[in-house]
Formats: structure tokens, C-alpha cells, sequence
């Protein structure tokens, strides 16, 4: 390591506008992090004997600085690698990501400055979490700076999820921290993509242990799945081999923790030997968010629909009920049902099939009743004749949805993670093509 010493015991500033205080972490392969006082920000008086502007120490902002060794193993790359990690973080900008607010080269050390983050990283954490709003809240915080990564354009793959890189902001949110050998997708890095020894051997998942691998999303989503298993259990699901165990037939270890079955259903599909098997980084942010719930509808909300259908039926009986036939009546009902079941169509993330086929059959049956009625005009009768068919077609396809909801609804709570990615995007599909038949009804 760089004699640092100087700046510690002779009270120099580092780059002529950082005290260094203590050593943080010496963990990283090519550099070493140090909480700093940033000199500038540093409050100041007057001296009442000297009229001189004195500095107040300790009143400054404090950040960590992550500072590279300049004779370390990848100098030769080092300056590069160190421009590549400023770069590829410095445009990016989320609350679950940790921000890098300068850098430099100074006395021949390359360094970036960071928020300090005072409640230190994950890896406290690790065998502690029990409490499952706070396993959903890391899941959750994690997940949505993945998305955000993987969401970049190229892809920005992390190749290094782990406690120790996700530390604790002031407000108690994750954050994801170093990105020294994050590399973007489909851009030439042959430093980083085919071998092991870049990044943390336990966290790594099996296709990083293949020939010919090349950086991918779903990369960090096993990582990140080994992540909180750890944080769970208190130590790793394969040991010393990561995720190479599995390329020796070795089965997920089961989860021993008293949590949910989502949670560790979750955990099981991002540790999923297949990469095509594990969920996306947005899918588990939105997961989490829900803390494995289904959408249910605000009850406050369904009423005032409700409410506001019935007013309009009861409007349309009583105020010209010598003008109205019951065809009309009959019409009016079905189209004030329809209209309730597609705006709560359009406020769900997945289609309700209880409440769906409900609604759909009661306005079926007030459109049947309406063509019993006499209407001379072929025109409407045809109209609502193609109306019931189409409605028809929409139960039919609901029961094929309900199917393919309640077999998730099995494997989920079998714990099958081979499965529930399989029949999550069969469900997301079949939803958005139920969306769009109900509303064009």
C-alpha cells in the first residue's frame, strides 16, 4: 500500500482538500477506501485575540475516498480502470445507487470521493435478518438500482453484488457501491470477462465459471440471490465454490430461516442454476415493493366506482321512466358494468380473475335480457349481438388465465424456482392480452 502516512501523522491535506482520518477498508484488489473530512466545507471563525479565521475541524462533510495503489498488480491498467469505473457511474442516478462526486490523480494515485455512509455496509447484517420488512425493504432497494443498471443503454452489468457493496445511506436505504469491474453489455473488456478472479469467488453464479462467458444481467440477479441468502442463514449457499457447485449437481441448500415462503421462493429462483430461469431485476423490485402480494384493488376505490354505477343506473330508471324501454334499461346496465370492469382493468398490474368473471357475467346476462326486449333498430341489436360473443370469448380466455394463476400459485408455494419465472411470464402475458380484449369490449 501507498505511504499514506504523511497525510495522517503531518496533518497534510490530501490533494490540497481532504484530511484523512482512518482507514475504512483494504478489502478491495487495487484500492483502499478512507474516511476524509473535506476540508473546504469546514466551518470557520473569528479568532477574537488574532482577528485571524480559524477552521473548525471536524465540522466538515465527511466522504470516503476509495484511493488506487498505484504499484498494485493492474497498474498497467490501473488509470484506465480507475477513468472506466468514474464513467460508467457518474451518469448514473438513483437512490439505490451510490453516488461518485469526484475524481483525480494525485502524487500518482488515482481516486474517486464518495458519500460517507455512517451505517457501514450489509455485511452487518449477515445471519441478523429475521425481520421480513426489512428482508422485502433490501430486496426491494437492491433490486431497483439492478434495474436501473440493466435498464442503461448498453446494460450496465455490477459482476460484484455482495454485502460489503451494499452499504446503508443516512436514511436507511441500500445502496449499491464499487463498480471497478463493472463492464457494460456487448462492449469489448477482455480484463473482466473470462476468468474468476475479478469479482468474489462465493458470490459469483455458475456461468462465470464456463469458458467463453460474457457479462450478463442476469449475473448479478444470482449474486444478489446469494446476497440475501447469506444475510438470511449467515453464510453463503455453496461455500468456498460459489456458484461452480452447482455445475457439479449440487441442489440449492434449503433456506432453515422462519420466513415467508415468497421470500425464499424468490431467493431460490435467483439462485437458479439457468440464467433464462431467474426472475429480472425489475420483476423481483416489483415483487418486493408488493411483498409477494397480489394487486389487490383500494376498497375506498372499487366503492366509488360502485357507487357511481349504481347513481348512473338509477339515474337513467328515474328520471324518464315513461320514455325508457326496458331494452334500453336492460343495455344501460350491462354498459355501466362494462365501463366499472374496465377501469379496474386499467388500475391493475395483473387482471383479478374472481372479480373479472363476476363482472362479465353479470353484464352478459343484462345484455341477454336486453335482446329479449323488442328494438327495431337491426342496427343496435346487431351491435350488442357481437358485444355478447365478444364477451363470450373473454370468459373462455379467462379460464385459461385463472389456470395458468393458480399452477404459479402451486409451484410458488412448493418452492420450484425452475417454474415460477416459466409461469410468471405466461401470467404477464396472458394479462396484457385479457387488458386489451376487455377494453376493447
Amino acid at each position: 500500500m501507498h505511504d499514506l502516512g504523511k497525510y495522517i501523522n503531518e496533518g497534510i491535506l490530501f490533494d490540497g482538500h481532504y484530511r484523512l482520518i482512518k482507514l475504512l477498508s483494504t478489502e478491495g484488489g487495487t484500492a483502499d477506501v478512507w474516511l476524509a473530512e473535506n476540508y473546504e466545507s469546514i466551518d470557520t471563525k473569528l479568532s477574537e485575540e488574532t482577528d485571524d479565521v480559524i477552521r473548525i475541524d471536524g465540522t466538515g462533510v465527511l466522504v470516503a475516498i476509495k484511493i488506487y495503489r498505484p504499484k498494485s498488480i493492474l497498474d498497467v491498467d490501473g488509470e484506465q480502470n480507475f477513468r472506466s469505473e468514474f464513467k460508467t457511474i457518474f451518469n448514473c442516478h438513483h437512490t439505490n445507487l451510490l453516488p461518485t462526486t469526484d475524481y483525480s490523480i494525485y502524487d500518482g494515485m488515482p481516486y474517486l470521493v464518495m458519500p460517507f455512509c455512517e451505517n457501514g455496509s450489509a455485511e452487518s447484517l449477515v445471519g441478523k435478518f429475521s425481520n421480513e420488512d426489512d428482508i422485502w425493504k433490501f430486496l426491494s432497494d437492491v433490486a431497483s438500482g439492478l434495474n436501473y443498471l440493466h435498464s442503461s443503454n448498453p446494460p450496465i452489468i455490477h459482476q460484484d453484488i455482495k454485502p460489503a457493496n451494499i452499504l446503508i445511506d443516512t436514511n436507511r436505504n441500500y445502496c449499491i457501491t464499487d463498480f471497478g469491474i463493472s463492464v457494460k453489455s456487448g462492449v469489448e473488456n477482455d480484463l473482466y470477462w473470462d476468468n474468476e478472479s475479478c469479482g468474489t469467488t462465493i458470490y459469483m453464479p455458475p456461468e462465470r465459471f464456463k469458458d467463453g462467458y460474457k457479462p450478463d444481467t442476469s449475473s448479478d440477479i444470482w449474486s444478489l440471490g446469494a446476497t440475501v441468502y447469506e444475510l438470511l442463514t449467515g453464510d453463503v449457499p455453496f461455500g468456498d465454490k460459489g456458484g461452480a457447485a452447482q455445475l457439479d449437481g449440487i441442489q440449492i441448500p434449503p433456506i432453515n430461516s422462519a420466513v415467508s415462503k415468497k421470500i425464499k421462493s424468490i431467493i431460490y429462483a435467483c439462485l437458479s442454476e439457468n440464467p433464462q430461469k431467474r426472475p429480472s431485476a425489475e420483476y423481483i423490485a416489483e415483487y418486493a415493493q408488493k411483498k409477494g402480494k397480489k394487486n389487490h384493488y383500494m376498497f375506498m376505490g372499487i366503492l366509488s366506482l360502485i357507487t357511481g354505477s349504481v347513481f348512473c343506473i338509477l339515474s337513467i330508471w328515474n328520471s324518464k321512466p315513461k320514455e325508457l324501454d326496458l331494452f334500453t334499461i336492460y343495455r344501460n346496465s350491462g354498459d355501466s358494468i362494462l365501463s366499472l370492469q374496465k377501469q379496474e382493468t386499467n388500475a391493475a398490474e395483473h387482471i383479478n380473475y374472481s372479480m373479472s368473471i363476476k363482472r362479465l357475467n353479470e353484464a352478459f346476462s343484462k345484455y341477454s335480457k336486453a335482446l329479449k326486449e323488442r328494438n327495431k333498430d337491426r342496427t343496435i341489436r346487431d351491435s350488442l349481438h357481437k358485444r355478447i360473443t365478444s364477451i363470450q370469448n373473454v370468459i373462455t380466455d379467462l379460464k385459461e388465465y385463472k389456470g395458468i394463476c393458480d399452477t404459479l400459485d402451486f409451484v410458488t408455494n412448493e418452492n420450484l424456482p425452475f417454474q415460477i419465472e416459466v409461469f410468471s411470464e405466461k401470467r404477464d402475458k396472458m394479462s396484457g392480452v385479457l387488458k386489451n380484449k376487455i377494453n376493447s369490449l
